[in-house]
This record gives C-alpha cells, structure tokens and sequence, in this order.
C-alpha cells in the first residue's frame, strides 16, 4: 500500500486507500488505533486533509463559508485551513508572520 487517506465519521474513522498499481480499498474502523496496522504498511498517510489552502492572511475563503452555510448542522465539519506559507513555519510566532504576508 503506497497512500492511505483518514478522516472522522458518524461510524469512528473512514479511510481510503491507494497502491502504486492503482489498486484501491476503503473502509470504516470504530477507532483510530484500529488503523495503525494500516498506516505502518503505508509510504504516506494523510489524516484530515483541507480540500486547499488559501495563499495568505487571515480570512477564511469563500467556498469555506458557503460549504458551512449548505451543510447547517453539519457544518462544524468545515473548519479554517492555515494559509500555505504557516506550513514552512517551526513556531507559532513565524505562522502568524507568514499568514500577514
């Protein structure tokens, strides 16, 4: 297994998964350590990925707040991506600097 994708559902945590031949599977495990023999067998794993990042500042994108407002109840499931420059960053202090930029 080359990739493996998690993220929280009503049912624990879903995942999905990719190898190099293109060969795919997916599931759902009631508890994330349920799926540490999963990532072990992985190159990558990528838990809770934003669809995007936005390039800088404070703001929240657009498609973030219309997402939140379709989904209602559901809608906390939307939450703020950091901008892609805060991801270079080692301290708290330099993601805010990188994020006025």
């Amino acid at each position: 297994m080359k990739y493996i994708g998690i993220d929280g559902c009503k049912g624990g945590w879903f995942y999905i998964w990719l190898d190099d031949g293109q060969a795919y599977g997916f599931g759902i495990l009631e508890t994330i350590d349920a799926l540490t023999g999963l990532v072990n067998s992985t190159d990558t794993a990528l838990i809770d990925m934003p669809i995007g990042l936005k390039e800088a500042g404070f703001h929240e994108r657009q498609c973030d707040k219309a997402a939140r407002k379709l989904l209602k109840k559901r809608g906390s499931s939307i939450f703020p991506a950091p901008c892609r420059q805060s991801l270079q960053a080692d301290e708290l202090k330099a993601v805010l600097e990188k994020a006025l930029r």
